[in-house]
């Protein structure tokens, strides 16, 4: 028996007509294994997707899998790799070709192997996530300045693969009026929002969708439930600008030498860290060590580095700094 961490586990919820998710049996408990996962829809799916949650170890990117109601086969084919745990990457989403077509009714997901993720929470049955496409009649409000004092709640949650989808479907089950996702990985759900007014930095990409924009530092990208001001969602703004500019590789000890700004996330890209320090106000980022970032208004008091060579957390196609070494980037600020 497996831990997930809690960041990748949403609670079991059955969402609303409208909502994304329209089935979610997931949960945080002691992960055994199973061949199978069962759901039941009580409405039409014009567009669904379909996702279970698999141990991918030694299966490469993809898997063999039958989909059936009623004893009768529908389709089969081979799962795609989704999303994975970065702190355990052989758990992975398992994810059926789609989006398709599915009338109301009880169905079946079958993998050739005991891979599938079940607790006695599920009562036996596989892990499996059912969608309808993007929340129905979602919209795009704005980018809305946050504090300490929360200007969107009471309910909120973090995801190291946070998405918009994800964040929306899980407001809409609970209820909510509104969703805002913030600093890459949170959401929060209310029913009201701008009591601090409008905010311009809603540029950090989500970490489990950086072709999305999921709200900024202390800034949160709010959707309307059932429908809002408007049809779209933010873009991520250009991922090279002369304030990203590269300033080279140098040394870092423990006294460190960009400071006194600091963090740390396993889904590190380079964005987020020139991202997190700009709204921070800081001229210079440095990613360090693969996940860190530091910030800060002066570097290279210990002389340049060689060893800027470790892949980024987040992008394996970016480099973020080495041992004791930090890869400096000019902000623009």
């Amino acid at each position: 028996m497996l831990r997930l961490p809690l960041f990748v586990l949403l609670s079991l919820v059955s969402t609303r007509a409208g909502a994304a998710n329209v089935v979610e049996i997931w949960n945080p408990a002691l992960c055994g294994y199973t061949s199978s996962s069962r759901f039941e829809l009580t409405r039409p799916l014009k567009t669904a997707t379909v996702v279970v949650w698999i141990d991918w170890r030694d299966l490469g990117t993809s898997t063999a899998y039958t989909l059936s109601a009623g004893g009768k086969e529908l389709q089969s084919g081979n799962l795609s790799r989704g999303s994975c745990d970065p702190y355990q990457p052989n758990w992975c989403e398992g994810r059926l070709p789609g989006p398709f077509a599915l009338a109301p009714g009880k169905y079946r997901i079958d993998v050739p192997a005991a891979r599938i993720c079940q607790n006695d929470a599920t009562g036996g049955a596989g892990f499996v996530r059912v969608s309808d496409g993007v929340a129905a009649g979602a919209g795009y409000v704005g980018c809305y300045r946050d504090t300490g004092d929360r200007d969107i709640g009471p309910e909120t949650f973090a995801h190291g693969a946070m998405t918009t989808e994800r964040c929306l479907a899980h407001c809409a089950g609970k209820g909510f009026a509104y969703a805002a996702t913030q600093f890459a990985n949170h959401c929060f759900c209310g029913n009201a929002y701008g009591r601090f007014g409008t905010a311009t930095n809603c540029d950090m990409k989500c970490s489990g969708n950086v072709a999305q924009i999921c709200g900024g530092s202390w800034a949160n990208s709010v959707y309307k439930i059932d429908g809002g001001a408007s049809a779209s969602a933010p873009v991520p703004p250009p991922t090279t600008t002369a304030g990203d500019a590269a300033l080279g590789c140098y040394r870092d000890t423990g006294d460190r030498d960009i400071g006194p700004e600091t963090f740390a996330d396993s889904a590190m890209t380079t964005e987020r860290c020139l991202a997190h320090c700009a709204a921070k106000g800081f001229k210079y980022a440095a990613t360090q060590f693969a996940n860190h970032c530091f910030c800060g208004n002066a570097y290279g008091r210990f002389g340049t580095a060689t060893n800027c060579d470790m892949k980024c957390g987040g992008n394996a196609a970016q480099t973020c700094g080495g041992s004791w070494a930090n890869q400096v980037y000019r902000t623009g600020k």
